[in-house]
């Protein structure tokens, strides 16, 4: 389970311009064992970890695990009970792992008799036996004192090495997924449409999740500032959005706010650069006010479409997708060149303050452009097939507030500025 930061704010901030360079490693062009990837972790060395098996469709169990150092392959066959001894019986669907000190630690809630232990530098595996009587470990995390943690149904339990403890969560509730903040506190959304906390003793229910949930995909992250994101949708809906908690209040984005279809989100994680990442059914990136998205469309098609399944970040700051094989990527967030109000040297945007109305000129084609009031809201909406490069703008009839102004072009950059209405 990867510790999620964020940096949050609806003021737009400026971004440095980034070469991003994409490499994808599939069976037809190196030695990865599959290119159906289930996860993908990173270990302090910057080695990179994969769970795989070996066909999205017919292939219903668990394969192994993969090792890419940036040079050489290492697999570690679940047929192999001598190399890497964990029953091929376990579901792809219901495998996760996470890294600590050295070890990568595997659950499996559909046969699993407690946490597999692989130890990385001498490659040996410990299973830690559990003392409950159901063994249906969905999640793991581990806290900054190594103590491991396991989902069940409606209770987690704790394993410090030798002793397990079982903690039933609030009202009877069933967990969907859990996080850990910055104070060692987990959190969990569950099927009562619930946001619980663990204080290390109790769960108690914090509050209730502001929307209708489609068939249950509420995942989760952390920032540093201990604001809870929660992602809501459905594979078969198109309306994915994510609820922000701050600790007493929410706030929503979806695709009015973000003019992104969101769809699921499964997995966020935080870049070296305070940026936001997240997977579903392309790559999302949101910087503070900028959100970005990687397809088959903008990623040199090395990331398939409806087909981004997860995220690592290394020391480095390269971030490893698992897509259609191993996806490495080298570049900013969204692959986005934000031109800061300083340096307009590509886009004007005049007058500015106004009354309401305004143009905004451009050296490059704009294909949209968005107006995003401090709510999140998009108050003006602009689509071109023609590649426009003067737009006229009219919101006179909105309240006087500093609005973001987002700028699509038709070669995949994203220009933030701040528009301010008198």
């Amino acid at each position: 389970m990867k510790k999620i930061i964020y940096a949050f704010c609806l003021i737009c901030v400026s971004m440095s311009s980034v070469l991003a360079q994409w490499t994808q490693y599939s069976t037809g062009n190196s030695n990865i064992h599959s290119n159906d990837l289930l996860q993908v972790i990173v270990d302090d060395n910057d080695n990179v970890w994969m769970t795989m098996t070996d066909d999205p469709i017919f292939d219903d169990e668990f394969r192994g695990l993969q090792k890419f150092d940036g040079t050489n392959w290492t697999w570690y066959d679940t047929s192999n009970v001598a190399n890497f001894p964990v029953p091929q019986q376990w579901s792809k669907n219901y495998v996760e792992m996470t890294y600590y000190d050295g070890k990568i630690y595997l659950v499996n809630s559909d046969f699993n008799p407690g946490i597999y232990e692989f130890d990385v530098t001498n490659e040996t595996m410990t299973l830690h036996n559990s003392t409950t009587p159901r063994n249906e470990f969905r999640h793991i995390l581990v806290d900054n004192n190594g103590l491991l943690y396991v989902s069940q149904l409606n209770s987690i339990q704790s394993f410090d090495g030798s002793t397990w403890t079982e903690y039933p969560l609030a009202n009877g509730s069933n967990l969907l997924d859990m996080e850990l903040d910055n104070s060692g506190n987990i959190w969990a959304t569950t099927d009562a449409d619930e946001l619980q906390v663990f204080d290390g003793s109790n769960w108690q229910v914090e509050t209730t999740l502001p929307f209708t949930p489609m068939d249950n995909h509420q995942n989760m992250g952390i920032d540093q500032n201990d604001n809870i994101w929660v992602s809501n949708g459905s594979p078969t809906q198109q309306m994915g959005e994510m609820a922000v908690w701050n600790g007493s209040t929410f706030s929503i984005h979806n695709y009015n706010s973000t003019g992104q279809n969101f769809r699921v989100v499964e997995q966020m994680v935080l870049d070296n650069d305070g940026n936001m990442r997240m997977d579903g059914i392309a790559l999302f990136s949101y910087d503070g006010s900028v959100w970005g998205r990687f397809d088959e469309t903008n990623s040199d098609n090395t990331i398939a479409q409806d087909r981004v399944i997860d995220i690592a970040i290394d020391n480095s700051n390269t971030k490893w997708i698992a897509s259609y094989g191993l996806v490495k990527y080298t570049g900013g967030p969204g692959g986005v060149t934000s031109v800061s109000e300083n340096n307009l040297d590509q886009t004007k945007i005049y007058p500015n303050p106004s009354k309401g109305k305004f143009n905004i000129l451009t050296e490059k084609p704009v294909s949209k452009i968005s107006v995003v009031n401090p709510l999140g809201q998009i108050v003006f909406d602009f689509n071109s097939t023609q590649g426009i490069k003067m737009i006229p703008v009219s919101i006179e009839f909105k309240e006087s507030n500093v609005y973001t102004l987002l700028i699509y072009y038709k070669n995949g950059e994203v220009s933030s500025e701040k528009v301010i209405i008198q």
